[in-house]
């Protein structure tokens, strides 16, 4: 698989109505390290700083 071309991932995206917060997730990583790279690559692209975590959804309030 060739993460910097994404062909092989598959997504979905979900937007929770109670707080309009979006979830985007992207499935079809071989490992954690492509994960990462895939991860570190599309927040740079976009423009956003970010946090990785190791809870699966973190309160906003425990970044700051």
């Amino acid at each position: 698989m060739d993460i910097f071309y994404g062909e092989d991932l598959d997504s979905i995206c979900y937007v929770d109505e109670k707080d309009n917060s979006v979830i985007i997730k992207f499935y079809g990583f071989g490992n954690s390290l492509e994960a990462r790279i895939f991860l570190g690559i599309t927040m740079g692209r976009l423009g956003f700083d970010y946090t990785e975590s190791e809870e699966r959804f973190i309160d906003k309030r425990k970044l700051n």
